[in-house]
């Protein structure tokens, strides 16, 4: 197997792209005595091939993490629950909403903008065609996009559902339909067509009633933050120092907002929670690290909602899907120079092939 330059435990077998990783030796009986994982992508396309990387790798790291005795960062977050039909009809409508806003419009008397409008106009229905042939029959099935997709809004929204089932199956019909109605609605505008609904799903009508069931849930009666988080302590009972740790994060959390209803919560207050202690506007006054806010700050809002939806007091978690981006730290290196590594230094600095031979840990002379 060949590397893929760029990118790590990803590896080229014939025309298939495979997802590669060595087991360390303590964890080898959870993996079966392997030395090593191999897992087919099932695609020779790299761009494509990042999205199965990204779940191979969230697999391996829960499967390790269980060895060891210790919980995956995916089961720290919070407890997952299995939505109803109309809780992912919705969420399907947002996703909707969100990728007809990612469209890009263009100048129709600029010759380069048009000729890429009109590549992108042959790719969407290409996209369209294959999203329709995989409802047919004969074919195998939802495409692979649609099936990335389905995982990645059950990692998102923390769904547990399980794959086979009715409800799994729902699921990507639910995200062909998606396919089909955004495609279809981006083909009308580069067209010049009028906007239309194709699926019943994607109509005026169902955008309405989730508006207004989303205006009756934020009317209705408080939910108390601090509640949900002493729920969630009593029931999953974290080490103490978790507890002292999250909840010191959790008050300071509540004072900034200024209230304690959950229904109130929105998207914007934890973005803007998240940009404070950023910035050295937290309780703290000093600028946090990236992982010190994403690991401890907002993991605690996550988990604490995500508690409240599986015990039925909230329906949305407002936190899901929020990152802080930064640098990853250097790796340092776990051990000393080998001898022909400092050989190699040597001979490269001093130019001389004894002393590299013979000396490998001393220092050139000048």
């Amino acid at each position: 197997m060949k590397a893929v330059n760029g990118h790590r435990y990803l590896y080229r077998r014939g025309h298939q792209l495979v997802f590669r990783r060595g087991v360390p030796l303590a964890a080898r009986e959870a993996f079966g005595g392997r030395v090593e994982v191999h897992v087919s992508l099932l695609t020779s396309n790299v761009a494509e091939a990042r999205y199965a990387v990204a779940r191979e790798m969230a697999k391996f790291d829960k499967i390790l993490a269980t060895s060891r005795g210790k919980v995956s960062p995916e089961d720290i977050v919070a407890t997952s629950f299995c939505p109803s039909p109309e809780v992912i009809e919705e969420v399907i409508r947002v996703e909707f909403q969100e990728r007809l806003a990612r469209a890009v419009d263009f100048d129709r008397s600029d010759p380069a903008q048009i000729k890429a409008a009109v590549q992108r106009l042959d790719g969407l229905k290409r996209l369209q065609a294959d999203a329709k042939t995989s409802r047919s029959i004969r074919s195998d099935g939802p495409t692979l996009m649609v099936r990335w997709m389905a995982e990645a809004l059950c990692k998102r929204h923390q769904w547990n559902i399980g794959e086979g089932t009715e409800r799994w199956l729902f699921l990507l019909r639910a995200v062909t339909a998606l396919q089909v109605e955004a495609a279809e609605r981006q083909i009308q505008d580069l067209e010049g067509q009028p906007s239309r609904a194709v699926d019943e799903t994607f109509s005026i009508e169902r955008f309405i009633q989730d508006e207004q069931r989303r205006t009756a849930i934020q009317s209705a009666q408080p939910v108390s933050l601090q509640a949900m988080f002493d729920g969630y302590v009593s029931e999953r009972k974290p080490a103490p120092a978790t507890v002292k740790a999250f909840g010191r994060q959790f008050k300071a959390f509540l004072a900034f907002l200024g209230h304690d209803d959950a229904r109130k919560v929105s998207k914007q207050d934890v973005v803007r929670w998240k940009e404070a202690l950023l910035t050295g506007e937290g309780p703290s006054g000093r600028l946090l690290a990236s992982k010190t806010v994403s690991e401890t700050y907002l993991a605690v809002i996550r988990t604490v909602l995500q508690w409240g939806i599986s015990n039925g007091r909230i329906e949305n978690n407002v936190a899901l899907g929020i990152r802080v981006s930064g640098q990853r730290k250097p790796r340092l290196r776990d051990q000393s120079l080998t001898d022909d590594e400092a050989g190699t230094i040597l001979l490269a600095t001093h130019g001389s092939c004894a002393l590299a031979r013979t000396r490998p840990f001393a220092t050139p002379t000048v």
